[in-house]
């Protein structure tokens, strides 16, 4: 039997887009084996009560692409009686009045909704991506004749300026700073209790001279006046430079 119907009108219910969704359903997703299907009490709530299932877990789709499921729900439909009506916006009572097609509503809220979803975590993806690929910005900071504080002490008069963008900064610490591995800290405390960048670089010491490359992404800050932090990891000790970022 076919169970394919021809609607030549549509009505005010939206009865044409339902059951072409429908036959669209039955005639290209078949699925004899019934491979992910609905229990049968899902089903019914489908019906019923569609605001009791959690519409927010996508597994909820899978009527839309099995004839099973959604031949199991036109029989359940065929087979209620409404007895009676939630409290919807008016606009949506003839729909329920006509079809018992709540399940309908849901699904397609929550279709729209993961639609909705996958736009923004593809275009949260493609920033990232943007983000990674754009090339950092070459920087050099010469901090050997600024004499930087220690710790909680003022840090030193000078003040050095950034680009708010990612950045590969090559630095050369104060005149005899050991080697070794530190953190260079963008913060808006000399202590480095607010870090709001930060990477970590390995210093070598030829001399005098202690230099190192860290690469730093300043473009989430906002302008302004910071603290650019230098500690040594092996013991600790971290200067501050007064920073602005332009």
């Amino acid at each position: 039997m076919n169970e394919r119907q021809s609607y030549p009108n549509n009505d005010e219910n939206d009865t044409l887009l339902f059951d072409t969704l429908q036959d669209y359903v039955l005639e290209h997703y078949p699925n004899p084996l019934r491979i992910g299907c609905l229990d049968r009490q899902t089903l019914e709530e489908f019906v019923s009560g569609p605001e009791n299932l959690d519409l927010a877990d996508p597994k909820y789709l899978h009527v839309f692409k099995c004839a099973e499921c959604t031949r199991d729900l036109m029989a359940l439909r065929q087979s209620r009686q409404i007895t009676d009506v939630p409290q919807l916006p008016s606009a949506l009572l003839p729909v329920i009045h006509s079809g018992g097609r709540r399940w309908m509503i849901w699904a397609w809220t929550l279709a729209f909704g993961c639609v909705l979803l996958v736009i923004g975590l593809g275009w949260r993806s493609q920033l990232r991506s943007a983000r990674k690929e754009e090339q950092a910005v070459s920087e050099v900071l010469d901090l050997s004749q600024s004499g930087g504080l220690r710790g909680s002490r003022a840090p030193s008069p000078g003040e050095y300026s950034l680009p708010r963008k990612l950045i590969d900064l090559r630095l050369t610490l104060p005149y005899y700073s050991p080697p070794g591995t530190y953190r260079v800290s963008v913060t808006t405390d000399r202590q480095a209790t607010s870090v709001k960048a930060e990477g970590r670089a390995v210093a070598n010491a030829q001399g005098a001279e202690t230099r190192l490359s860290v690469r730093l992404d300043l473009r989430p800050l906002a302008p302004g006046a910071y603290y650019l932090v230098t500690t040594h990891e092996a013991d600790s000790v971290s200067y501050s430079y007064l920073l602005k970022l332009n």
